[in-house]
C-alpha cells in the first residue's frame, strides 16, 4: 500500500478521534468503574461464585432434566447471576459500559 497525503491525513483524523474518545466523559466513567470491579473484593466473589456454579450447570446441563440435580444446579445459577447483577459496583460497570458502547455505535454509524 502507498501511502500519500490522504492516507496520512485520514491517520491523523484517527488518531485525533481516539484522543476525543478516551478524553469523553463516557470513558473516563467506565475505566473509573471498571477499576472499581477490579478491586472490589465483594464483587469478585461473586463474579467467581457464579462462574464456579455456571460451570457446575454447563457439566450436567448436557443430559438435561434426566441429570441428578439439574434443577438445583440451574436455580443455584440463576440466584448467584441475580446477586452479581444487583451488586451496586457490577452494575454501575455495566450502565457504564452499555453508555460507552452506545457511544462508539453512535460513531460508527
Amino acid at each position: 500500500m502507498i501511502y500519500d497525503e490522504n492516507m496520512l491525513a485520514v491517520d491523523q483524523q484517527i488518531q485525533q478521534l481516539l484522543t476525543v474518545i478516551s478524553d469523553s466523559p463516557f470513558c473516563r466513567e467506565y475505566q473509573i468503574a471498571r477499576r472499581s470491579l477490579q478491586t472490589n473484593l465483594e464483587a469478585q466473589g461473586l463474579r467467581k461464585a457464579f462462574n464456579d456454579k455456571k460451570n457446575n450447570y454447563e457439566s450436567v446441563a448436557a443430559y438435561g432434566e434426566y441429570a441428578p440435580g439439574f434443577k438445583e444446579t440451574r436455580l443455584a445459577v440463576m440466584g448467584a447471576k441475580r446477586q452479581l447483577d444487583l451488586h451496586p459496583i457490577v452494575a454501575n460497570f455495566r450502565v457504564q459500559e452499555t453508555r460507552l458502547q452506545g457511544l462508539l455505535d453512535e460513531i460508527s454509524r
